[in-house]
């Protein structure tokens, strides 16, 4: 079994000190084997907003995989930046590459960034990115009953297909990354958590899972409370447990749903 620890939209800049204490002594007692960030980490991306990201980075305790959101380019107000380097904050302050893998022998985490410097909120996967992924399901080491995941900040539901391109085929990127034996996706951006069939909402059965996190620091609520996600998986099944703040100081479980994979496809226990 695999614990991990799904983060999102940290915000640094706008992040309450407590809460960031709180999530941290809540992760401790968690203890899981993989946390994933899906982005957001800055809300401007400045370099002292970068400085707090790292510094909580470097109080985690265990392996942790960091992909890049769209508040971590460089701002609209710093065009040159956006322009020729707008990932240079991301990679300098964090020392973190724009996509990861993660494996083991029972579980595939292939981190895409999904970020697009040219559209500020909207987020692109491209056919290259799509390849990579199979390429790397096909090499892992994890066996065929174990887990393969794809993290983004986006929802992959709503990305654009191909980067410059106004067109949408959330259809076609479900099937590509269906072929690739990815059975679950994570995501942010929302800043709402939920779990959701890829693409068309969720419907039995589901082949591929969609687990959104909400804002884990940030003071910009919509609507939930800061929140993270604990995943519990033991092939053929999986607990998502939604770990919301409770008190200033407190997280604590707020939703938990089980699902059981079958003949390739999820189903609600």
């Amino acid at each position: 079994m695999r614990r991990l620890a799904h983060l999102s939209d940290l915000h640094f800049g706008t992040a309450a000190p407590e809460t960031v204490e709180a999530l941290l002594s809540d992760l401790v007692e968690f203890a899981p084997d993989l946390i994933v960030i899906t982005g957001d980490l800055t809300q401007r991306a400045r370099e002292r907003e970068f400085v707090e990201a790292r510094g909580f980075l470097a109080r985690l305790t265990c392996p942790c995989l960091v992909v890049p959101g769209n508040h971590d380019v460089a701002s609209i107000y710093r065009p040159f930046s956006r322009l020729v380097a707008p990932f240079g904050g991301f990679r300098k302050q964090l020392g973190l590459e724009l996509e990861a893998v993660y494996r083991d022998d029972e579980v595939l985490v292939v981190g895409l960034n999904t970020a697009e410097p040219f559209f500020w909120k909207e987020g692109s996967i491209s056919e290259k990115q799509l390849a990579w992924v199979a390429e790397q399901s096909s090499n892992a080491a994890s066996s065929a009953t174990g887990f393969r995941i794809v993290a983004a900040h986006h929802p992959l539901r709503t990305t654009r297909m191909a980067r410059l391109l106004p067109a949408f085929d959330p259809a076609y990127v479900a099937e590509r990354l269906t072929y690739a034996g990815v059975q679950l996706c994570l995501s942010g951006h929302l800043h709402r958590s939920g779990t959701t069939s890829f693409p068309d909402g969720f419907a039995e059965p589901s082949f591929i899972l969609s687990v959104g996190a909400a804002t884990a620091t940030s003071r910009r609520l919509r609507g939930e409370n800061n929140s993270y996600n604990r995943l519990a998986l033991d092939f053929p099944r999986l607990d998502v447990t939604v770990q919301g703040l409770q008190s200033p100081g407190h997280f604590g479980e707020v939703r938990h749903e089980r699902f059981l994979r079958n003949g390739g496809a999820w189903l609600r226990s």
